[in-house]
């Protein structure tokens, strides 16, 4: 094996991953958003399905990213369960301000700095 080789044998037949993609520009992201799924493994060389099955993509391992094969599932029950406690959160963050807001009313405002001029321009009037 070639020094500092990254051995590829963590991806498996039916892993979903990322591919990389060329950059067009500099705001392209390194990696295609479009999950894919391992259909075949010889050596280093993955062949990759899109989920839907609309594209076959053949590259060496070192092209393929790894990802959580559940995560748009677990994103959207993440996002629903989130969704109800920002709400409640929102509602004790609004009585948390409107008690701040009395309190620094009732201390008053820190005093203000005195300024005066600068000598060298008292022989100025203004």
């Amino acid at each position: 094996m070639r020094n500092g080789l990254r051995p590829h044998n963590k991806l498996l037949i039916g892993d979903s991953v990322i591919v990389k993609q060329t950059k067009v520009n500099k705001l392209t992201p390194t990696f295609n958003p479009t999950p894919l799924r391992i259909t075949e493994v010889q050596g280093s060389r993955i062949t990759a399905r899109e989920i839907n099955g609309t594209w076959t993509i053949t590259r060496d391992a070192s092209y393929f990213r790894k990802i959580a094969s559940d995560t748009r599932a677990d994103n959207k029950d993440d996002q629903d369960a989130s969704d109800e406690s920002d709400e409640e959160t929102e509602n004790e963050n609004r009585g948390n301000q409107q008690e701040t807001l009395d309190e620094s009313t009732e201390k008053g405002q820190r005093p203000r700095r005195t300024t005066r001029r600068p000598s060298y321009l008292e022989d100025y009037d203004t």
